[in-house]
């Protein structure tokens, strides 16, 4: 196995909330304004229903090295959804912006079917074994012809682990469809009515590259985000591309996030956008940190748009150990609560979107050793 090491670089600055809630001012303010504050709050935060599916929550019990399909159960493992402390409106203290990329591991190339998960357990159904607490390799058998199925229970929510007795809810079917030229792994979760995920996932590498994409949809049987998401990495910059839609409430988000990689100053630019009917509301801007010896400063400089129009702007610095400093200016007043609401949902959104998109794309980050993250989340 080929390897490309490089050390974590994490960008990260402190957007105090004080700084959404300041006086206004009409230095370079326009006439854009929000047209539904609380609504673009709720459907920024309805983006992450559809996770909520019991059977969804279910994957996290399935961990790494459980079963002797190891390689399999870690992927699938970090398939979980959203995590509690991730949700939104979760820790309003304060919010930060970063990007990282750890260690990518770049595997040999793909040869078929087989290259993800081995052929001698194709068709296997992993089930819980309350004696040992882990999967195990079940005797029954009608898991997916070129991959396997794990039995999915109703989970006790002190342990999360299977509740006693074991209550099934669904299961898992995790198909090799790799080929020569790449790796894809199809994940498919459902019960017996309803599909609860449905989506691709192909990681393709070379020596000294790496791009994961992840297309498909994921739903609690009424609400339906539709998703393609793209995760690249080289050894000078980490970029992610998302876009999700989803039904009820029909609204749409888009995330683009670029990381040039500098021995010592590096810059994260960004564009998280939501449209709902006919408003576009968007957050774009530049984050750029210099590493030095005691930590790290950064300069940070935000747009936020409504239909291309200035709504507000946030500009300022931060230095590790020591307080930030930012300027909010405004629609030349104060903002209104439910305004500064919809500010901090948009801020928060990126990264509860990333732990979503995280855990449609971490099959392929576990199976190559690889992982890429952007958090907007105190």
């Amino acid at each position: 196995m080929q390897q490309l090491r490089k050390s974590a670089m994490v960008l990260a600055v402190a957007v105090c909330t004080a700084a959404l809630i300041g006086c206004g001012d009409s230095t370079g303010s326009t006439n854009a304004a929000l047209s539904d504050p609380p609504g673009l709050s709720g459907d920024v935060q309805s983006l992450g229903t559809p996770f909520q599916a019991g059977a969804f929550h279910s994957l996290g019990a399935i961990s790494a090295g459980s079963t002797p399909l190891a390689r399999t159960t870690s992927l699938l493992a970090a398939l979980s959804p959203i995590r509690p402390s991730s949700a939104p409106g979760a820790g309003a203290g304060k919010q930060a912006l970063a990007l990282r990329a750890v260690s990518p591991s770049f595997l040999t190339a793909p040869a078929g079917p087989g290259s993800l998960i081995p052929s001698s357990y194709w068709g296997h159904v992993f089930v819980w074994d309350a004696g040992s607490g882990q999967y195990v390799d079940g005797s029954a058998t009608g898991g997916p012809a070129a991959g396997v199925r794990f039995t999915l229970y109703a989970l006790d929510p002190l342990t999360g682990q299977p509740a006693s007795p074991l209550n099934p809810v669904g299961y898992a079917d995790l198909t090799d469809e790799s080929t020569n030229a790449q790796y894809r792994l199809h994940v498919l979760v459902a019960d017996a009515t309803t599909t609860y995920a449905d989506y691709v996932v192909s990681v393709t590498t070379t020596s000294t590259s790496f791009l994961a994409q992840a297309t498909g949809f994921v739903t609690d049987g009424t609400h339906r985000l539709d998703f393609s998401n793209a995760a690249s990495v080289t050894a000078s910059q980490v970029g992610l591309d998302y876009n999700l839609a989803l039904n009820q409430p029909a609204v749409s988000a888009h995330l683009v996030a670029t990381l040039a990689i500098g021995s010592s100053t590096s810059v994260l630019t960004t564009t998280f956008s939501v449209t709902r009917g006919s408003e576009t509301v968007a957050l774009s801007g530049r984050l750029t940190a210099t590493q030095t010896q005691s930590g790290f400063t950064a300069s940070a400089n935000f747009v936020i748009t409504v239909n291309g129009g200035q709504f507000a702007t946030i500009t300022g610095t931060a230095q590790s150990e020591a307080s930030s400093s930012f300027t909010y200016v405004g629609p030349g007043r104060a903002l209104t609560q439910a305004e500064r609401d919809a500010l901090d949902r948009l801020f928060e959104a990126p990264g509860v979107l990333s732990a979503t998109v995280d855990a449609l794309l971490a099959p392929a980050e576990h199976l190559l050793g690889t992982s890429t993250s952007f958090a907007m989340s105190g």
